[in-house]
Formats: C-alpha cells, structure tokens, sequence
C-alpha cells in the first residue's frame, strides 16, 4: 500500500502544536547548553569563497569504508575533520549543524510532502585531551576525534527539531534561546551521488547558495564523476583563515582515510546501542574480548 502524503499545512500546524508540548519545553535546558560560549572566529573583511576536491580514491575510502568502520554516517567523518581543523589550539567548537527536518511526529511521516525540511541547529563539541598532531599523522587519534565528534553530535536533545520549536514558534522559550550568541561556524553536508533505485531518472537538487551570516559557513558535497563518487569541500566566510582550515580540513580527512587502513581502528560507541546504558571504556572492553576470541 503506497503511503499517504501529508500537507505541507497540516505539518506546519503539527509543529505548531508540538513547540508547547510539554516534552519539547522539557528540551530548553539541553538546547541553552549547545550554545555555551564557544571560541570564536576572528571575523575580518569581505565574503571570501575556496574549494578543494578529494580524489574518488580517498572519497571512497571516508564515504563507504570508514562509515563502516566506525558504525556512523559519512557527514559525520567530514564533520570530525572539520571540528579538529577549527579546534586546533583550542578545545571547544559550537556550530550551527544543517539536518534535515523530515522526521515522524505524533505519527504523521513528512517523507512524501514537497517543501524544503532541512534546518539548523546549535551542537557543542568538545575535544579536551585529543591528539590532534596524531589524528593528522593517521594515528589512533584519529579514530578517537570521529568517535568523539559522532557521540556529541548525536547527543543533542529528542529528535532534533525541538530547538527551531523553542526558538521560533513558543512565546515562553524563544527569548531565552534568543538572547544566547549564534555560532559562528555551520555545517552542511549534501549527497548527490545518484541513488541505485532501478528507476531510469532521478531529481538531484542543489540547495541555494544564500550568503552567510555565520563567519565561517563550511560544505561538503559528494557527487558523481567519470571516475566515480568525489567529495568537495568549500568554505566561504568573511575570516582571514579560510586557505589555513581549508588546507587543515582536507589534511585531517587524509588522516581519517589512512587511520581506516589499520587493522585496530573502528569500533562502536554508546549511541550505537541505545537500549544499553555502556560507557565507552565498557564497549572497548567488549569489542577486545570478542577480537581475542575469534
């Protein structure tokens, strides 16, 4: 049975109702917590624009083989390099993360509904403690810094919509989040490598290049070429860094790509079994067990 479509209407009515609800208002605090004063970065002149390209070599590597070393999502393995370039000498970064907003409420599914669903909102990470000098050099650290920037990711409150609920749309909580300072960075992730769906066409949309209120607005893009699957990098902002991270960026995927041909590296982390309550150190411990076993 084909599934039934639900109004763009009657969706924005649904999230209208939702921002009141008593578990999205339950959510205020968490959401206050992911815009902690974070480090800032230095803002200086004109919008400026680079790109840089990875090989369908190494694309494929961080786009299939490292996902599934680490159990975790593609965008997730750019966005750890991405993290670990802002971070360098510092420990903290706050960005706004672009997700897509298609997701079931109250058991009404927005899957088939046309409109534009993708939204931002605020993620803290936090990287005491990490090597990234080793992470660069494709060591352990590595392995750790997308362990790390996966689990803080997805520990943002309930499904994720929730913040632009409590911001935007209930009277009571949107002063609170309102007052508190934007991040200076973002982060969008966009996969237009054409699905294998059988079907003889396929609509591939590229999103609008809107200028940037951020001072760092970063995207990564995995399209198809002649020689496969190959992932570019851009960032536009207005901050006289953007070669040095871009550089930093594109380096610490390399580091990422070379950590996945070890042996040792993967693994999973706690959000991977959410109906257990494991520390880290506790599925280590396992997943060393199991490795001595076979």
């Amino acid at each position: 049975m084909e599934q039934e479509s639900t109004s763009y209407r009657r969706w924005a009515r649904l999230l209208a109702d939702q921002a009141t609800a008593d578990a999205r208002t339950e959510e205020l605090d968490g959401w206050a917590a992911q815009l902690e004063a974070d480090e800032r970065i230095p803002t200086a002149g004109n919008e400026a624009r680079a790109t840089w390209s990875l090989t369908p070599e190494i694309t494929a590597v961080l786009t299939h083989r490292t996902p599934e070393t680490f159990h975790c999502e593609p965008s997730e393995v750019v966005l750890a390099a991405l993290v670990g370039a802002v971070v360098e000498g510092g420990t903290t970064a706050v960005m706004d993360l672009e997700i897509s907003g298609r997701r079931p409420v109250d058991g009404v599914d927005p899957s088939r509904t046309v409109g534009r669903f993708a939204h931002d909102i605020p993620v803290r990470v936090e990287l005491a403690g990490l090597d990234l000098g080793s992470a660069w050099a494709g060591g352990a650290a590595a392995g750790e810094l997308l362990k790390t920037v996966k689990e803080q990711v997805r520990a943002v409150p309930g499904d994720g919509l929730g913040y632009g609920l409590l911001r935007h749309l209930n009277p009571r909580t949107a002063a609170r989040l309102a007052a508190l300072a934007p991040p200076t960075l973002a982060f969008g992730y966009h996969d237009h490598a054409a699905p294998d769906t059988g079907e003889p066409w396929q609509p591939l949309a590229r999103p609008a290049v809107r200028p940037s209120a951020h001072a760092l607005h970063a995207t990564a893009e995995l399209r198809d070429t002649a020689n496969g699957p190959a992932l570019t990098l851009e960032l536009r902002g207005r901050t006289e860094e953007l070669d040095r991270l871009g550089r930093a960026w594109q380096e610490l995927l390399g580091g990422l790509a070379d950590h996945t041909e070890d042996p040792a590296a993967g693994g999973h982390t706690p959000s991977d079994f959410s109906l257990l309550d494991l520390a880290q150190s506790q599925i280590e411990e396992l997943e060393a067990q199991l490795a001595d076993d076979q």
